[in-house]
């Protein structure tokens, strides 16, 4: 019995693969980048900070905690007072930033090249040297 709780106790330091990921910020980074994804602001600044309670350090946590914490600003008690005095509705930064017409999807629209009209070309100019009457006919 004694025989084996001691190797059952040294099976651990046996093992050749790294076990860190199994239990290191990575693994809770991902939970709570999971809610944040899913643009549960709450959920996901719980997650952050029960990762931040074991690793204070931790930079994507740490970034994760202030960006739902700015996300959730308008539901705080000041902002909603002070919209109210206002006669402003509190916006919707999840549906702004994430949602289907957010700024994210308008970004990957853009990349696509289906992000609206075309620009406009601009004019080239030659390299000759502009004089003002040649600016003012340009500028018509």
């Amino acid at each position: 019995m004694r025989a084996t709780i001691v190797a059952l106790a040294l099976l651990p330091l046996a093992c050749s693969h790294d076990l860190s990921a199994l239990f290191g910020p990575e693994t809770k980074d991902r939970e709570a980048r999971s809610h944040l994804e899913a643009a549960n602001m709450g959920a996901a600044r719980g997650a952050y900070e029960l990762v931040l309670r074991d690793y204070p350090s931790d930079v994507e946590a740490l970034f994760g905690a202030a960006l739902t914490d700015l996300m959730m600003l308008p539901e705080s008690t000041p902002v909603r007072e002070l919209l109210a005095a206002c006669h402003q509705p509190p916006p919707d930064l999840a549906a702004q930033i994430f949602g289907a017409n957010g700024i994210i999807s308008q970004s990957v629209a853009s990349g696509e090249g289906s992000a609206g009209s075309p620009r406009p070309r601009s004019r080239r100019y030659s390299s000759k040297r502009i004089t003002r009457s040649r600016l003012s006919r340009v500028m018509r």
